[in-house]
């Protein structure tokens, strides 16, 4: 009943995502830079990688970042839009999802799969991805669901700013493992989470265990481990101790009670998504990690959260104790070192794609609006804004 429950819920989020996507009355064609080189100036600028700029400025040239700062000195034929009182950040970066490929992430018949890749289930013409841009999300983490010990290979994707579908960015991001209930079956091993761990335990000391198991125990891929409650999560961090693993914990939603072992291990932990409706001590989850140092990024579990999951896990998160600093982070350059690419996105800083998110007001206000998201230097969606009253 779980299961069906989890589809269910999954097949509703792809029909909301497909029925949002297409423009209407709260959209309009984004704007057209035809110009190689030009320059964005906004009230406030989040560069993440420092502290916020006041009334700064953002120069773009060939889909990069060239400059960044509160006054650049341009020369002559770039272009300068301004955006008012806008603020400008970098496009969100969702540290754990299943988006374009949900059903076809999982092969459940064994419990180790770890040839399985997620990126040859990404179906990069889905619409979710399209609707997930809108949202200001410009890269994901796709991850195999966490299904089995043993789950697959996650890869790092990046919706593409004309028709050629997402592009992979790579295919082999990190190995994800699973010690939760959802990876349990009674018609094959494992049937409990000590069953698991043997299970683990066996292929790790085979011989003949595979090439992407044996990356990760050499450390040279991180884990992202699928572990939510307690009892879950002390499981996880034992294998992660006795294999000297390095990557994160998904979900942790009640990691407060372990957070200093959490940072004893070296994991990060990606958190999310919130709702309101959580129990307020599943809310303070970020902010009590925060507190005791660990790393966090922020996952959206695309497509069982809501589209504009990772701001209002975000908000939420900050609301009950999370630093904004660290929110903001979360959001963005964290997740993006959690899935090997901060040299190419994350933060705004010169080299680096020019993926924006701009908005109407504060990031981590919910009352705040995406009013126009930049892909590699291309204004991809704006939203339409309310004509005044004359």
């Amino acid at each position: 009943m779980r299961r069906q429950s989890i589809i269910l819920t999954a097949i509703s989020g792809l029909a909301l995502a497909v029925a949002t996507i297409h423009p209407g009355a709260a959209d309009e064609p984004p704007v057209s830079m035809d110009a190689a080189a030009f320059c964005l100036q906004a009230a406030r600028i989040f560069p993440v990688s420092g502290e916020p700029i006041e009334n700064g400025m953002i120069w773009i040239e060939n889909g990069k970042i060239r400059a960044i700062g509160e006054k650049l000195d341009l020369p002559d034929g770039v272009e300068i839009r301004n955006l008012g009182k806008s603020v400008i950040m970098p496009g969100l970066v969702d540290g754990h999802s299943h988006i374009g490929g949900y059903l076809d992430l999982a092969e459940t018949v064994t419990a180790t799969t770890p040839g399985v890749r997620a990126a040859d289930a990404l179906d990069p013409y889905h619409p979710s991805l399209e609707a997930a841009l809108r949202d200001g999300i410009t890269c994901h983490l796709l991850a195999p669901r966490g299904d089995n010990t043993i789950a697959g290979v996650c890869a790092v994707i990046k919706p593409s700013s004309g028709d050629g579908g997402a592009r992979v960015l790579t295919d082999e991001a990190g190995l994800k493992l699973s010690f939760s209930s959802g990876s349990l079956r009674r018609d094959r091993r494992p049937t409990s989470r000590a069953g698991a761990v043997a299970l683990f335990r066996e292929k790790a000391a085979s011989n003949e265990r595979s090439d992407e198991l044996g990356e990760a125990l050499a450390g040279r891929w991180p884990v992202f481990v699928d572990a939510t409650s307690r009892g879950e999560i002390a499981t996880a961090l034992r294998v992660i101790k006795e294999f000297r693993l390095r990557g994160a914990l998904v979900h942790a939603s009640w990691g407060r009670d372990l957070a200093e072992e959490i940072l004893k291990s070296g994991v990060a932990c990606v958190i999310g998504p919130l709702q309101l409706t959580d129990p307020r001590e599943l809310l303070e989850t970020a902010g009590a990690l925060e507190g005791k140092g660990v790393k966090l990024a922020f996952g959206s579990d695309a497509p069982i959260g809501t589209r504009d999951s990772l701001l209002v896990t975000a908000a939420l998160a900050v609301r009950h104790g999370m630093s904004r600093r660290a929110a903001l982070q979360a959001l963005t350059i964290n997740a993006a070192e959690l899935a090997g690419v901060s040299n190419q996105l994350g933060s705004l800083e010169a080299g680096k794609s020019a993926d924006l998110l701009i908005m109407d007001g504060d990031p981590l206000d919910l009352s705040s609006r995406v009013e126009e998201v930049f892909l590699d230097g291309e204004s991809v969606y704006r939203r339409k804004k309310a004509k005044e009253k004359p």
